[in-house]
């Protein structure tokens, strides 16, 4: 490559944008590690322990058939 020789004379011009540089990207590099290490703790270590609940029903039980048994109204009175 017949550019190599500018690529390092314009890298290394200017120090301080070239360490911003390369501590911007082990900066980056850490984060992504350590989000991932955290994922994984939160989520299990397979993805097999990771369940979601997909449907959910309410069943109310108020016995009906007894309330009309034990006070002759399957329908609550009110009493004036």
């Amino acid at each position: 490559m017949k550019f190599n020789r500018l690529i390092l004379a314009n890298l290394f011009r200017k120090k301080a944008r070239l360490f911003l540089t390369i501590g911007s990207f082990a900066v980056a590099l850490f984060l992504f590690a350590f989000l991932s290490v955290v994922n994984d703790a939160f989520l299990g270590a397979s993805p097999t322990q990771f369940c979601t609940i997909t449907s959910a029903s309410v069943v109310v039980k108020n016995d009906l058939d007894m309330r009309s048994r034990e006070f002759g109204s399957a329908v609550p009175r009110a009493l004036w």
